[in-house]
């Protein structure tokens, strides 16, 4: 077969079995790390003094969730060498069990009330080590399916792992409103907040036995039979030689990291606090933005791969950055379109569907989880861990704040699809792969 007839034929039933079992873990990963924000009254209550003030409450919750990104660049380190020299699968494996276990044992941790401080101080120990685990979790299943697909299927590849990311805050909203409907107030405090937990670990552990079905990535083999894997630390090699890699991928992260946490995370609570929105209302909007995200993800990731990256990046970016605007405009001003306005803002925000076809052929096959992981981690850390704390204390005095930040991002975002319009760096795996 030749280069371009395999670079431009369809997928294979294997290599679709492949997306849909990788897609399956990463929806279960991401779902176990972001039912913080759907059950975060619960969580406070159960691990904080009742009689502690609610604004260090907040804080509080607020540390966990800085503590959940900042281990994350440790566990990036420690998986990323291992993935390079020794092969993708076994550490999936190994960071999706992580995850998995981790949260098993937060939903079965002791409460405040049962055993005072320590409660807090294994939950802490815990959420380090599971922040460990999604720390590589993630970006290597990126690097895992784009191995294995053609180049004219890249950015779809990568579009339905981002949708299967992005899925999970509905997920776990809709869980949420139904324990909530079902329980008591003093069920939901005592132990409803443990179910999501315990049944995002054990679906974890399935998804688990599923991927023992799968095989190391072609790329990597061939790597390995034509003696290119380094035996040395990689990351020195991403340092040394691929420093334009590593800064457009922590660039590409960040604008993911603030889309995502902003638009699906934060947004609801920022509606009703700082603009007197509806709870209920802001809630409906907020799932069904989600759907048309994941839409708006699966269309760019789709024509990423049929047009030129830094176009598609840049017309999407634009289009984020105005939708943002108008919807945090209207917000609280005119109710009857909050629906439409999110809906469209959601669509646009799709937009980072298409960054890890990007930044995983940033790398060479025999550094890429190292450079990936480094940049994808070190971006969400420094995001995960400040933009919480920094739209909390800007919001009350300016509102609109966090639409401003999300047009300063676009604005970023515009001038790396320049770059990415003209990246003749792209490593073309497909052609790897075809070598095999």
């Amino acid at each position: 077969m030749s280069d371009t007839t395999e670079e431009l034929r369809v997928l294979n039933a294997k290599e679709q079995q492949i997306i849909l079992l990788v897609a399956l873990a990463e929806f279960f990963t991401c779902f176990n790390f972001v039912v913080y924000f759907s059950f975060n009254d619960a969580i406070v209550h159960a691990f904080f003094p009742k009689d502690l003030d609610d604004e260090l409450k907040q804080l509080g919750f607020l540390a966990l969730v800085f503590i959940g990104y900042v281990s994350r660049p440790l566990g990036g380190m420690i998986f990323a060498d291992s993935a390079d020299r020794f092969g993708r699968k076994k550490v999936m494996l190994y960071s999706l069990a992580t995850v998995a276990l981790m949260t098993l044992v937060i939903g079965l941790l002791p409460t405040y009330q049962m055993i005072g401080s320590w409660a807090v101080l294994l939950l802490v120990v815990v959420r380090l080590l599971q922040g460990v685990g999604i720390g590589a979790e993630v970006p290597i299943s990126w690097v895992y399916v784009i191995e294995q697909v053609p180049r004219w299927h890249i950015g779809w590849a990568s579009s339905l792992i981002i949708t299967s990311l992005i899925l999970p805050v509905l997920f776990a909203n809709l869980i949420s409103a139904t324990l909530s409907e079902m329980l008591t107030v003093d069920e939901m405090m005592q132990f409803g907040w443990r179910i999501p937990l315990i049944l995002g670990a054990i679906c974890s552990f399935i998804t688990i036995l599923l991927r023992y079905r799968l095989v190391e990535t072609p790329i990597w083999k061939n790597a390995k039979q034509k003696g290119e894997i380094l035996t040395t630390l990689p990351i020195k090699r991403v340092f040394k030689k691929y420093r334009y890699g590593f800064v457009i991928t922590f660039l590409l992260s960040w604008f993911t990291s603030s889309v995502y946490l902003i638009v699906f995370l934060l947004l609801p609570d920022i509606a009703v606090q700082y603009f007197d929105v509806d709870s209920s209302e802001i809630a409906i909007a907020n799932n069904v933005a989600i759907l048309f995200a994941s839409l708006g993800a699966l269309v760019f990731g789709y024509c990423a791969d049929r047009f030129n990256l830094g176009r598609v990046f840049g017309t999407g970016c634009i289009c984020l950055g105005i939708s943002s605007f108008l919807f945090f405009y209207h917000l609280g001003k005119d109710s009857d379109f909050l629906l439409l306005y999110y809906v469209i803002f959601g669509f646009f925000s799709g937009v980072i569907g298409m960054v890890p076809s990007v930044c995983v052929r940033l790398f060479h096959v025999k550094v890429r989880c190292s450079g990936l992981i480094l940049g994808y981690n070190l971006a969400y850390a420094i995001t995960g861990a400040s933009l919480p704390f920094f739209l909390t204390l800007i919001s009350p005095q300016l509102a609109l704040a966090p639409a401003l930040y999300l047009v300063f991002v676009c604005v970023c975002g515009i001038l790396l699809s320049i770059l990415l319009a003209n990246l003749n760096g792209l490593y073309r795996v497909e052609k790897i792969q075809n070598t095999n």
